[in-house]
């Protein structure tokens, strides 16, 4: 299943969400998911658990900074503003 993300064409919503978590509840087996650079795949599968698993914010952005999570799509996809603090 290919689900267009960003640009004015596809922007990221909530909808992208939900379509996603759809995908993955008709497949029982292993799902791919991909981007050129990580940074929309990242951003979905942040917006994933948080709305479909209830984690955290902190519990889904520990799974997410491997693969090069950032604030712009993910805010955009939950509905609501984030600040990213990022501790060395």
């Amino acid at each position: 299943m290919f689900i267009p993300l960003g640009g004015d064409d596809h922007p990221y919503t909530p909808e992208a969400v939900s379509e996603f978590a759809a995908v993955l509840e008709r497949h029982s087996g292993p799902v791919l998911l991909h981007c050129t650079v990580a940074w929309r795949a990242s951003s979905m599968w942040v917006a994933y658990l948080i709305t479909r698993h209830d984690s955290t914010l902190d519990e889904a952005l520990a799974r997410g900074e491997s693969v090069n999570i950032s604030p712009p799509p993910l805010q955009v996809l939950l509905g609501r503003n984030l600040t990213l603090r990022y501790e060395e």
